[in-house]
């Protein structure tokens, strides 16, 4: 666990790191950009399975990123497309399911035929259709970046989200 937000980054603190409060952290520390991947699936308007974490590895781009992130939700559309197959959850799911990304360069990406480096094939036998959405109507943003109130309280609610009022 980190000390502070900023010892997150470091490869390895070093142990005066514990001690040390100046805004100079030195020469040794390395700045690792781990992005984080967020995706939420909705079925009748409601939100049915949801995932926000770093990724595993460094992304040498923000197409990188967003591709690595298309590939960990279509692994989850394979099994959410396993689950939902079953005839007593819904009767009958033979069309691909949407993957809405905000970065042109990952869409353009998975939409390659050929594999690239550092990158796996996302679309699979037609479980997937990756699609372009517009970064300010991409309902997943809240679990990658702060948002502003109002932008967070309207993605919330177009996935089925509700406030409670829990003052009685």
């Amino acid at each position: 666990m980190a000390d502070c937000a900023t010892a997150q980054w470091l490869i390895k603190p070093w142990p005066q790191w514990r001690s040390s409060h100046g805004s100079a952290i030195g020469p040794l520390a390395v700045r690792l950009q781990f992005s984080v991947s967020g995706y939420v699936f909705t079925l009748n308007r409601g939100a049915i399975s949801w995932k926000s974490s770093k990724q595993d590895t460094i992304a040498d781009s923000t197409t990188e990123a967003e591709y690595i992130a298309a590939s960990d939700a279509a692994k989850e559309v394979v099994w959410l497309r396993n689950f939902l197959s079953d005839p007593r959850v819904v009767a009958s799911v033979s069309r691909p399911i949407d993957i809405f990304c905000d970065n042109s360069g990952a869409v353009a990406q998975a939409k390659e035929p050929r594999e690239h480096h550092k990158s796996r094939h996302v679309l699979r036998k037609g479980d997937v259709k990756i699609c372009k959405i517009l970064t300010e109507d991409n309902v997943a943003d809240p679990l990658t970046k702060p948002l502003a109130r109002v932008k967070h309280e309207a993605h919330a609610s177009s996935i089925g989200m509700q406030y409670l009022d829990t003052s009685s």
